[in-house]
């Protein structure tokens, strides 16, 4: 049997593929040597220089995105992707050079300046000397298997952490998951282990985030089997919510021994539809809600904060030029100036009416703002009560006429007067008059006699 952990041929000439049959990773430098001399010596003088062209559709998708490989006409030459809407393969030459890393550890990209890898147009996995990124337009499994097209994995001495990488457009979209079968393809009497990971980054640059429950331990069965497919869907944190380019990647590594091909089958990408954010409302009350001039009231704006993303940096200010106050007062959640309690979201001003203010229902406009920079607005309504009119007057505090009678509490009857202003009055010529029940007139009693006149 071949050893799979060989070097990669990079599918760039008959001749060094040729070259670069299956090797062990200790061959690796001489193989190199070897290839040079023999580009240099035999390739260049007949040829001139050699380009090694690649191509590649980075576009991101938007969802729901899907990609079972049935079309075999998406891929008709070694490492073009150009009709492969929204996925490249990749070598990854140098993420590692161990064998047997796991790749949920392995979280950048090769500095290899040419990493772009697909091996188009193959058959028979079991007999595919190079490794990377293969298209198998059949395969050895049992039917309907064997019919089914597929994108495969497989670590070599150059393809040490080989992936394929979606490009993806979750704008508008919420809970991203992603789905996929990972099959083994290799019916040979290898036997390694194959681990899978799942991984993600918004944008194109930094390192990538692994996604632990998209991890595969081993995706291959033992020899000469190849019946085993793993399903994946898996649900990604809301980072990748609502972004305009997500990147995921489905990544392998150079097994210790002789790798086997793994399939990525059956894409699928889907959200939970359009997410579409929501301003910052608030609900205003004031109490008491009907005050004086000169009293207090407690003013209150119970907000409920935006939404995809949620709101974070909250603020109120409120319009309190009718009841005398300026125009953009600062409400608190701090549990200050009449605030209850600190971060509820219930937002307070204990607010005084100005004396003087005109009597009458007012309305108080509030506006809300978060560091989103998302808005909303509201009012608060507050009557103003009309003060009682001036005290100038001389009032009739009690009157008690049951003097004398029988069972009576008082002998005598009376009358009290109050004075319930600051003022001083004169009551000379005031007094009090009385008619008996059978009488026929008015009798006055003055201040000086009038108790014990009656």
């Amino acid at each position: 049997m071949f050893n799979k952990a060989s070097l990669s041929t990079r599918r760039r000439s008959p001749l060094i593929k040729t070259i670069f049959a299956r090797r062990s990773n200790a061959a690796r430098r001489q193989l190199v040597s070897i290839s040079l001399a023999l580009l240099l010596g035999v390739i260049l003088p007949t040829t001139g220089l050699i380009s090694f062209p690649v191509s590649a559709n980075n576009s991101a998708q938007t969802l729901p995105f899907s990609q079972d490989w049935t079309n075999t006409g998406l891929i008709t030459a070694n490492d073009n992707w150009s009709a492969v809407p929204g996925i490249e393969g990749f070598l990854g030459q140098d993420i590692t050079t161990t064998t047997g890393v796991d790749p949920q550890t392995l979280l950048g990209t090769s500095s290899v300046a040419v990493d772009l890898d697909v091996i188009a147009n193959q058959t028979n996995p079991n007999t595919l000397a190079t490794g990377g990124v293969a298209e198998f337009h059949s395969t050895l499994q049992a039917a309907p298997a064997s019919t089914n097209p597929v994108i495969a994995l497989n670590g070599s001495g150059t393809a040490d952490a080989p992936y394929v990488l979606l490009h993806l457009n979750t704008a508008g979209q919420s809970n991203i998951n992603v789905a996929y079968n990972v099959r083994d393809l290799d019916c040979s009497i290898d036997n390694a282990v194959q681990p899978v990971a799942l991984q993600l980054r918004v944008g194109s640059t930094g390192n990538f985030t692994n996604v632990p429950a998209g991890f595969v331990a081993d995706a291959t069965t033992g020899q000469s089997l190849c019946t085993a497919v793993t399903p994946v869907s898996v649900v990604l944190p809301a980072a990748a919510n609502n972004q305009p380019l997500l990147q995921v990647r489905i990544i392998t590594t150079n097994a210790v021994g002789n790798d086997e091909w793994v399939g990525i089958d059956d894409i699928s990408v889907t959200g939970d539809g359009v997410v579409t954010p929501t301003d910052p409302t608030g609900v205003g009350l004031a109490n008491p809600n009907s005050v004086l001039p000169g009293q207090s009231t407690l003013l209150t704006v119970t907000v409920t904060p935006g939404a995809n993303p949620d709101s974070t940096g909250l603020a109120v200010t409120a319009d309190l030029t009718s009841i005398g106050g300026v125009a953009a007062q600062t409400f608190f959640d701090d549990a200050t100036n009449g605030d209850a309690a600190a971060g509820d979201n219930v937002f307070s001003y204990l607010a005084t009416v100005v004396v003087g203010t005109t009597p009458g229902g007012k309305t108080l406009p509030f506006s809300i703002t978060d560091a989103e920079l998302r808005d909303g607005s509201g009012s608060i309504s507050l009557t103003v009560q009309a003060p009682p009119p001036p005290s100038d007057h001389v009032v009739i505090s009690q009157v008690y006429g049951g003097g004398g009678n029988g069972g009576a509490t008082y002998q005598n009857d009376y009358v009290e007067l109050y004075n319930p202003s600051p003022n001083t009055f004169n009551l000379t010529g005031w007094s009090v008059q009385y008619a008996a029940a059978a009488g026929s007139g008015w009798q006055q009693c003055l201040d000086a006699g009038c108790s014990s006149a009656w």
